[in-house]
């Protein structure tokens, strides 16, 4: 039995430095164009072996052109409308002898926006704030820039869904498609 316990916390402690000396820690700003408009976003992506996640705060920029005629528009009226939230598991695939790093991954964003519509009868209507899901598939690719700072970008797809308080409904609303560009910078790894 010692033999066994002796092997086992071998193999453990063993895992674990090897875990830790593959492992990575990443900071990430970078601009997302998306269904709803465009954002800012912050993240720290931790990764042990090959597999990480990515927790993310977005800051909605209310972009959108506002002229008459139109119409759903996604609109923060207030600071809280503009945070959003994100969470994202990523796939580590270095590529050998090259400062090019793949991550497929597949992410889940959210922000509690409104809609707002506007024409030359009716003025402006907005509807009250409901969340708005996107959950997509994609690949990003960062390119060793110098020591630890990299250039990162993201291309995807995927699903958008709304949960609607206003008509008591959830919806899917369609397929969607987002990108991104922006720096990561190498804590630790």
């Amino acid at each position: 039995m010692q033999k066994i316990s002796t092997a086992f916390l071998f193999t453990v402690l063993a895992t674990a430095y090897s875990s830790a000396q593959s492992s990575h820690f990443d900071a990430n700003l970078v601009h997302n164009w998306n269904y709803l408009d465009r954002d800012l976003e912050l993240s720290a992506e931790q990764f042990l072996n090959k597999n990480g996640f990515k927790i993310s705060l977005h800051y909605f920029q209310n972009t959108a052109e506002q002229n008459f005629n139109w119409q759903d528009k996604p609109r923060a009226t207030n600071f809280a409308e503009r945070l959003g939230l994100g969470i994202t598991y990523l796939r580590y695939m270095p590529i050998n002898e090259s400062n090019i790093e793949l991550y497929p991954y597949f992410k889940l964003t959210g922000f509690k926006l409104r809609y707002q519509t506007q024409n030359e009868t009716s003025g402006l209507f907005s509807e009250p704030s409901s969340w708005k899901f996107y959950s997509g598939i994609g690949l990003q690719v960062k390119s060793k820039l110098y020591r630890r700072l990299y250039l990162s970008a993201s291309a995807d797809a995927g699903a958008r869904w709304e949960n609607d308080r206003y008509r008591q409904t959830d919806l899917f609303n369609g397929i969607a498609t987002g990108g991104s560009v922006g720096l990561a910078y190498r804590i630790r790894g």
